[in-house]
């Protein structure tokens, strides 16, 4: 994943990737390079040059593409190289500061939680801006699964991670 410092998002960066892994590396890597400049989610990263440099997906993984202009700018790049992308599913405005999702354990804790909402959004976004249910690299709340499928059904199914949060902790 490209949550790396420097962010993977230039093709060098992907060749060196490849160049160093075939010197050192005791297992298969396979690069998933950053869809925006720096994973800043501001400008768009050179995905064609990196596919053809071996990147096997794109992904600004740790943190969510935000824009919508820019975030259709990216499916629109990604779907001319025939490779996947990995969205984040988290709205930052709906987010910064919390430590967990919002409901009754957040509160018994006296911390910020955030609302599941600001990750079914940019789930509804991403799907309603491909038509099909994209790759995600998270999954945490209830609902968001069966937002994918009903995506799922209007076009070729995505992949997701386990959550990282109990599903009790979900609001």
């Amino acid at each position: 994943m490209p949550n790396t410092s420097p962010a993977l998002d230039t093709p060098e960066l992907v060749r060196y990737i490849y160049d160093s892994a075939s010197r050192t590396a005791v297992c298969r890597v396979f690069p998933v390079a950053a869809a925006s400049k720096g994973r800043r989610g501001e400008e768009l990263a050179e995905l064609l040059l990196m596919a053809k440099a071996g990147a096997v997906a794109f992904s600004d993984d740790g943190d969510c593409i935000a824009s919508s202009g820019l975030m259709s700018l990216v499916l629109k790049t990604v779907r001319q190289t025939g490779l996947a992308f990995m969205q984040h599913c988290q709205d930052p405005a709906l987010t910064r500061g919390s430590a967990m999702h919002a409901g009754e354990i957040a509160v018994r804790l006296g911390l910020l939680g955030w609302p599941r909402v600001a990750e079914e959004l940019i789930v509804e976004r991403t799907s309603a801006s491909t038509g099909a249910s994209e790759p995600a690299t998270t999954c945490s709340t209830f609902r968001a699964p069966s937002r994918w499928r009903s995506c799922g059904a209007r076009g070729p199914r995505g992949s997701r991670s386990a959550p990282k949060r109990r599903p009790t902790t979900c609001s």
